[in-house]
């Protein structure tokens, strides 16, 4: 499972504060204009190379996770204080039953490519990942959702010489779009706590161009709904992000360009915090 959601944000968060409060007065190259200019500031943070493209239903690794994270904004975000989720695209979600749910969005939110997010880039990303022939890692976390088991099959002899069989449909039941900021998930049983899950990078929005292109394609240069946007990827090298300034919700971050450094190995600072000045890295590496 990738980092839990803004987990990502709230270390970018924690190294805006770090670029706002410490070395004030002097250049510095990973500030942009200077320590003080949090609004045109830069930081590098470490990473590893995702071992997929970066398609959220897809990727279930802390490398690709991390980039997730920073990327996209689900339906609710996890608070860092270990508190209840709380709504983030979602503007209400709603139940008379623990079994359908009305989930409604806050109206104009937007993907990196301008386009408005709707329901539909839900309910079309969550059937797709669910849909066993396109071979979404996190497609198992929509068994909830009614309708599952007509769009998910599993191999019968794992990677035997047998195939699993077609899907009897390739949309669940249990989704139905109701308009452009309404959509209705009924699931197979009673869940009051479905909600919670919905922060989960499989969870996910997708813009329609996604549906446009392969997922390969489309992972390599990804379009997001989160607090920064893609710019470009060098692979085993370095990622680099980007503000996205017509992000309208709460944890907009302040800090204008990322930079994720592609490590062979983990990194683990000194302190617990990972953005404080004065710290050594070391590596870990695992084989």
């Amino acid at each position: 499972m990738s980092v839990s959601k803004r987990a990502g944000v709230v270390a970018l968060t924690t190294a805006v504060a770090l670029v706002a409060a410490g070395c004030s007065g002097s250049d510095d190259s990973n500030t942009g204009k200077g320590s003080g200019d949090t609004a045109n500031g830069a930081i590098t943070i470490d990473g590893t190379q995702p071992e997929v493209g970066l398609v959220p239903a897809n990727t279930t690794e802390t490398g690709g996770g991390q980039i997730i994270d920073f990327m996209w904004t689900g339906l609710v975000q996890y608070p860092n204080d270990g508190g209840a989720p709380k709504n983030a695209v979602a503007q209400d979600i709603t139940t008379k039953d623990s079994k359908v749910y009305t989930i409604k969005l806050k109206p104009d939110t937007k993907f990196h490519d301008g386009t408005v997010v709707k329901a539909k880039n839900f309910v079309d990303a969550w059937n797709w990942a669910a849909y066993s022939p396109n071979g979404a890692q996190n497609g198992s976390f929509f068994s909830d959702i009614a309708g599952f088991a007509d769009v998910h099959t599993e191999d019968p002899d794992a990677d035997g010489p047998k195939k699993a069989p077609e899907p009897k449909s390739k949309t669940m039941s249990g989704l139905k779009v109701i308009d452009d900021t309404t959509f209705e998930v009924t699931l197979n049983a009673p869940f009051s706590i479905f909600p919670t899950k919905l922060g989960y990078s499989a969870y996910m929005p997708l813009p329609d161009v996604f549906f446009t292109q392969t997922p390969e394609e489309f992972g390599k240069k990804p379009i997001g709904n989160g607090p920064v946007k893609f710019v470009s990827w060098q692979d085993n090298v370095e990622l680099k992000l980007t503000r996205f300034d017509d992000y309208t919700l709460d944890d907009k971050v302040k800090i204008k360009d990322v930079t994720v450094k592609m490590y062979q190995c983990a990194t683990r600072r000194s302190d617990t915090s990972p953005f404080q000045a004065g710290q050594t890295r070391r590596e870990v590496c695992w084989v």
